[in-house]
């Protein structure tokens, strides 16, 4: 069977969450599957949270590879309170796995998985370079970014094409341009991911990235993503009751 290449990245404010997030995932896949977990590191992980991290996923026999990423290739980009520099090691994915991985899977900590991720997986992307769910905020965003509006997708939860990313030059071109146009930038990543490849990425079915706010458990999404200020750990959004419950089963 094909193995499942997970990619995520955080720092020691959210390697908890990261830990809620993949126990969800490991809880909920039902297929034969291989899983392989890949965590960036840009060091900003302690040692005690990365054992916790192990711990947490090694109730599912499930082990972690842990990827060094050199920080210094983040000079002359725009870093904000909000979105720290971890939000851009998701672009240098392609990169940092073995040329031997043609796709992966990019999963944000503050979400939530409900459903066997091999169905995302197996979600074909044809002539597309990656995968993803709209965001409602490409209305403001694409005007600003010069992009159709509906073309706007989220990065919280991405399926690449590894193989297209290398050979179109995806990470040169979209830190080419959040260098070159800082002003521009107000989502990190997110922005310089739309403005390189709004018209190369596949719709998702939202279900794949529900914002909480949209939340219904009469109709459970395959994942919950916590996208406001507003999370499970430090307020009371749709959809809490969920990260509690996968939270009591990580090392925290």
């Amino acid at each position: 069977m094909e193995t499942i290449h997970i990619v995520a990245a955080a720092n020691d404010l959210y390697v908890r969450h990261m830990a809620v997030m993949l126990t969800s995932l490991l809880a909920n896949k039902t297929s034969g599957n291989p899983v392989q977990i890949h965590v960036i590191d840009g060091g900003s992980i302690s040692a005690e949270n990365k054992e916790k991290l192990v711990k947490s996923v090694g109730k599912f026999h499930q082990e972690i590879r842990f990827i060094p990423f050199n920080n210094e290739l983040l000079q002359g980009v725009k870093i904000t309170e909000r979105f720290g520099r971890e939000a851009y090691y998701r672009v240098f994915i392609p990169s940092l796995l073995p040329e031997s991985v043609h796709k992966a899977i990019y999963l944000d900590s503050d979400l939530i998985v409900l459903k066997d991720i091999v169905k995302l997986w197996g979600i074909s992307l044809d002539q597309h370079y990656i995968a993803a769910v709209e965001d409602s905020v490409g209305s403001n965003r694409g005007r600003v970014l010069r992009i159709p509006a509906d073309h706007y997708f989220n990065s919280g939860v991405l399926v690449l094409d590894l193989n297209k990313w290398r050979t179109y030059q995806v990470t040169n071109r979209v830190m080419g341009y959040v260098k070159r146009y800082p002003r521009r930038i107000q989502i990190a990543d997110q922005d310089g991911l739309n403005a390189v490849l709004h018209d190369r990425w596949k719709r998702l079915n939202p279900e794949w990235n529900c914002f909480a706010s949209l939340y219904s458990p009469l109709r459970p999404p395959a994942i919950i993503h916590y996208i406001t200020t507003n999370k499970p750990w430090n307020s009371h959004p749709p959809g809490k009751h969920e990260y509690d419950k996968y939270s009591l089963a990580t090392a925290w």
